[in-house]
Formats: C-alpha cells, sequence, structure tokens
C-alpha cells in the first residue's frame, strides 16, 4: 500500500512535466515531419548540385593541369599507333581514345565509333561534343550506375527515365543521331545554347563546361603532335 501511495505522488507530481517535456515534443514532432521532409530533400538536392559542381571545377582543374605537363612526364601516348597504320586510322579516333585512357574510361578503344558516327550523321568534323558531354555528365561513364546502363550521356532524363543500352556502341550511335538531327550541327559547337533542353533550366554551367572539355580535346590533339580539331570551318566543312 506505501508503494501504491508513494508511485501515485510521483506520477501526480512529475506527470505534467513528463507531458511537456517528452509527450508534447514528441507530437510536434510527429506533426512536422511533412512539413520538413520535403525542405530537408530540397535541400540535400541543392546541396548535392553545389557539390557536383565543385567537383566539376576539381575535374576541370585536374585535366588542364595534367595537359600543362610536357607529356614525356606522363604515360607514353598512342601517337605510335597512328604513324604505324596513318592511312586506316583516322588521328581523330586515336586523340579520342588517348583522352578516354587519361580518364580511366570504359569508353576507351571507341574512339573509332564516335569518328563513324561522326562521318555517317554528319557531325560536326572534331567529333568533340559527345566526349565532351559524356566527361561533364558522368566523368565519362566513371559513375557505376552510368557504366551499367552504357549511358554516358544521361540521356533520356533521370532515375527511371534514364536510357538503358545494350552496349556503347549503340549509344554512341543513337544519340550522335539525334544530336545532329534534333539539335543541329550549330547547338553541337555552341552547347551552352542547348543546355536550357538537354541538361535543364537550371543548368548554367553545363554548356560552359561542356565547351571547355571539348577544347581540351583539341588542345590533346596539339600535344600529341595532330592537327587542332576544333577549326572554324568544323561544322559544315570536311
Amino acid at each position: 500500500m506505501r508503494a501504491y501511495i508513494f508511485l501515485a505522488i510521483l506520477i501526480r507530481r512529475y506527470a505534467w512535466n513528463f507531458f511537456w517535456f517528452v509527450i508534447l515534443p514528441a507530437i510536434i514532432f510527429l506533426a512536422s515531419l511533412p512539413i520538413f521532409i520535403p525542405i530537408i530533400y530540397e535541400l540535400e538536392k541543392q546541396m548535392n548540385v553545389q557539390a557536383d559542381e565543385y567537383n566539376f571545377q576539381i575535374r576541370q582543374y585536374e585535366f588542364f593541369a595534367a595537359n600543362e605537363n610536357p607529356i614525356s612526364q606522363r604515360q607514353p601516348s598512342v601517337k605510335g599507333l597512328a604513324t604505324v597504320n596513318s592511312t586506316s586510322i583516322d588521328y581523330r579516333a586515336v586523340v579520342l581514345d588517348e583522352f578516354f585512357r587519361r580518364n580511366d574510361s570504359p569508353l576507351y578503344g571507341y574512339g573509332k565509333v564516335f569518328v563513324e558516327k561522326c562521318n555517317q550523321y554528319n557531325a560536326p568534323y572534331d567529333c568533340t561534343t559527345l566526349p565532351a558531354i559524356a566527361w561533364v555528365e558522368t566523368r565519362l561513364c566513371g559513375y557505376s550506375f552510368s557504366h551499367e546502363q552504357r549511358n554516358c550521356w544521361g540521356f533520356g532524363g533521370s532515375n527511371e527515365n534514364r536510357i538503358y543500352f545494350k552496349d556503347y556502341e549503340e549509344a554512341i550511335d543513337l544519340i550522335t543521331n539525334r544530336l545532329v538531327n534534333a539539335y543541329g550541327p550549330y547547338y553541337m559547337v555552341n552547347p551552352s545554347s542547348m543546355q536550357k533542353v538537354y541538361c535543364g533550366p537550371h543548368c548554367e554551367s553545363w554548356g560552359p563546361g561542356v565547351q571547355f572539355m571539348r577544347y581540351q580535346i583539341s588542345k590533346l590533339s596539339e600535344e600529341l603532335g595532330y592537327p587542332p580539331l576544333i577549326r572554324d570551318d568544323s561544322v559544315y566543312k570536311r
């Protein structure tokens, strides 16, 4: 009986405090979840976008710095491959494969396919737009999910809308065709003019990023001893 009375006194004394400091905060917390979860999600998405832009700038710097070093200080280039079979290998394919190799991309070995599709669909001669988009979108399929999709270009949208290709050759063929015939050669050499459609209304650095990488690939061509890929007549003349 004494224990029961003592327990009743404790409950009476501390029940109100328990309600104010435990029960009520818990109710408020649970009630606020539908409000704060979307806000937290949006903030996290914005932070991810900012982080991706920051990483993009870092990778720009790293690639630019790498190309500033003398080629003798880096891994051997594949220039000799073209000089041995200069009649059968387009130097553009050699340059693209070297670009992929230096960035540890699974696209290495597909340089010839990029050039073949460029020629087939009458894309700009430099053939740099698709590789540059691949670098900006997925770091040349450096992300495991993009490699599994064989979609280095974010083509089709995000999440469940993104297209799965059976192989890289199918992807290169379809996307080159779409860029030439849906956007046009002008937009391929002026990517900022198509960034709102290709990437979305929030994409301000996408076009400049693609253009930057196009010129880095062209610069790599000169470094390897070939003509620059990007020329004033690269859109309509070959």
